[in-house]
């Protein structure tokens, strides 16, 4: 090849080279590109599974929703993400009360008694005649969630007052002592969502 022919040909040959060596770049950049994007998309499915797994989780377990700290401890309990009035007591403006005893409240939302307490939903001018009284609530020490044992002794929401002392129950119709494990299944004769509820130990209210 004569030099002048070289001289032409070089620097086609030297540009050819360097667009190969670019073609070869931009091929490689693009595989890890799929690379990277596959294994991104794969993490998220697998995430995305893991998501899927733990809400059927919470499907088969049965798990209620949580109230947090939107409930009263003392009046109110969580049922079904919900805060309801604790059994035996009813909503007036806003708070539950046990229309029993509430001399704020006696026998009817808003129906306060001026003077004495208000036993068994009626106000009692002399005081209470056959039950303890307690700031103006004549209530059974044995079995009063907010005066259980002696007045002022509160239940939480999650306890019933039995014989003066405070057992926790689960807030679920029960059908026998089997579904409440080592609990009694107890039918409960209060203002509830439930007729029957298990309670903790073999004593039923």
């Amino acid at each position: 090849m004569s030099r002048r022919r070289a001289r032409v040909w070089a620097p086609l040959l030297a540009s050819t080279l360097a667009l190969a060596a670019c073609l070869s770049r931009f091929e490689v950049g693009q595989a890890e590109t799929e690379t990277e994007t596959g294994e991104a998309s794969s993490s998220s499915a697998g995430e995305t599974g893991t998501s899927g797994e733990a809400g059927s989780a919470d499907a088969e377990t049965g798990a209620l929703p949580d109230c947090g700290d939107a409930c009263d401890p003392l009046l109110e309990l969580c049922i079904d993400g919900d805060c309801d009035c604790r059994p035996g007591f009813v909503p007036c403006a806003g708070v539950c009360v046990d229309l029993d005893s509430d001399p704020g409240n006696c026998g009817a939302c808003g129906e306060a008694c001026d003077v004495g307490a208000c036993e068994e939903g009626e106000c009692q001018a002399e005081g209470c005649a056959e039950h303890s009284e307690c700031a103006g609530a004549c209530v059974e020490l044995e079995h009063s969630p907010l005066h259980c044992g002696a007045c002022d002794k509160p239940c939480t929401g999650d306890e019933l007052c039995i014989e003066g002392a405070c057992v926790g129950y689960v807030p679920v119709d029960c059908d026998g002592d089997l579904d409440c494990g080592a609990g009694s299944c107890c039918e409960i004769d209060l203002d509830a969502e439930f007729e029957h509820i298990c309670v903790d130990g073999d004593q039923c209210p």
